[in-house]
């Protein structure tokens, strides 16, 4: 009798999913007449098709358990484009969620709605292209963003907690930041550009690595104390390139054609092989304690006075 009670478990428990040939949970269209899908195991689950989720107020997929990965495999998962949903959620207490190769769209009219709101630990996002949401992705504690893109979205486009990972992303006409990132974070090999403010936005300790910025509205790179920004590029942004705050580090980083200061620091900073051209403003500025060595800058509106100014007050 007992060997037939498992048996009866294990086929109720199974009805109703699809398995790829590789054991994966398959997710089509019909799995979603009464959204959310909600993801209570932990497992892999992928996309045979295209999903369009048509009702307001409702979140596409929610993700209550850890160790869950969704591959889209080149599908897109589209919302209705109103208030109150996210594409696919995860609560702060969920770890270890993976949601690869795809697209999320239309998910949300404003900046508290997601394509991807990912809020636990250790998750990855991995080649998706969020556009058209509220936010694109964010992320929770030591979340890697990797390979994606993020545009078009009404808010922020990508969207971290601290000790994050943004790698080999690309953002642009968001409406708000282009990349955001929290302390102790790391960004690197981005481009962010024709955001509505600033294209990355760093808290402190953070890192920014072999990155461009351009065209945004507000400054190309903007940080906070203790960050570095090593190889970067910032130019014909509205306002600064590169915006540091205290005790921060800056080395073979290029300013030009900005709106005002190519690159504007606080105090105890170091810029090192760095060029400042034609900005509205000062090519480099720095409060006191800063030491600039080995740079060059020309041609800034206020070149004529200073090419750069360090330890002045």
């Amino acid at each position: 009798m007992k060997k037939l009670t498992l048996i009866v478990t294990v086929v109720l428990a199974t009805v109703g999913l699809a398995y790829a040939g590789d054991g994966r949970i398959e997710l089509s269209q019909l799995d979603f007449g009464s959204p959310p899908y909600v993801i209570s195991e932990s497992g892999s689950y992928v996309f045979t098709e295209n999903v369009t989720v048509t009702s307001n107020g409702v979140d596409g997929i929610s993700v209550i358990a850890s160790n869950v990965t969704i591959d889209l495999n080149g599908f897109t998962l589209r919302g209705p484009g109103a208030a109150g949903d996210d594409g696919i959620t995860q609560p702060s207490g969920g770890e270890s969620l993976t949601v690869r190769n795809g697209i999320v769209t239309g998910w949300g009219d404003g900046s508290t709605e997601y394509g991807i709101e990912a809020l636990g630990r250790n998750n990855r996002i991995e080649k998706i292209h969020a556009s058209h949401n509220g936010v694109g992705i964010k992320t929770g504690l030591a979340g890697h963003v990797l390979s994606c893109a993020a545009f078009a979205n009404l808010s922020t486009g990508i969207r971290t907690d601290d000790s994050a990972l943004v790698n080999d992303c690309t953002t642009y006409n968001n409406g708000s930041y282009g990349i955001r990132t929290e302390a102790g974070s790391t960004v690197a090999l981005c481009t962010s550009y024709s955001n509505s403010l600033h294209g990355i936005s760093v808290s402190r300790g953070s890192t920014v690595f072999a990155c461009s910025a351009y065209e945004n509205l507000s400054s190309g790179i903007n940080g906070a104390n203790g960050s570095s920004y090593n190889g970067c590029s910032a130019f014909q942004n509205g306002s600064h390139g590169i915006r540091l705050a205290e005790n921060s580090t800056v080395n073979s980083v290029s300013a030009y054609d900005n709106g005002a200061n190519g690159i504007s620091g606080g105090r105890g900073c170091m810029v090192s092989e760095c060029s400042a051209a034609n900005n509205e403003e000062e090519g480099i500025i720095v409060d006191d304690g800063s030491t600039v060595r080995d740079c060059t800058t020309r041609s800034n509106t206020k070149e004529m006075v200073y090419g750069y100014r360090a330890n002045a007050w």
